[in-house]
């Protein structure tokens, strides 16, 4: 039998029109798909990084440290959603 959780990520991913797209980059890729819909508004950088944790516990510290981004611009804490954006996180990288 499927997990919650497992029944909510199926959900979202299975979700073809509406709502908001999430799109993740490198380790964040590790937990989620690269590109996935949430079917019903997100208001806030809270409310999303909650949402995420619930369905994957092990990135909510990881979550932490991303950086979010709307229309080709990074967004702080304050940032209100709208229904029909895409939504960047992007995790801390390094490099050399």
């Amino acid at each position: 039998m499927m997990s919650t959780a497992n029944n909510i990520e199926t959900h979202l991913r299975n979700t073809k029109s509406g709502g908001m797209t999430i799109r993740v980059f490198a380790i964040l890729k590790d937990y989620l798909d690269e590109e996935f819909i949430i079917p019903r508004p997100i208001d806030s950088i809270a409310e999303l990084k909650k949402e995420l944790a619930m369905l994957h516990p092990e990135i909510q510290k990881l979550l932490e440290s991303c950086r979010f981004a709307v229309a080709n611009s990074f967004v702080d804490h304050t940032f209100q959603f709208k229904e029909n954006d895409t939504i960047y996180i992007v995790p801390p990288s390094s490099g050399g």
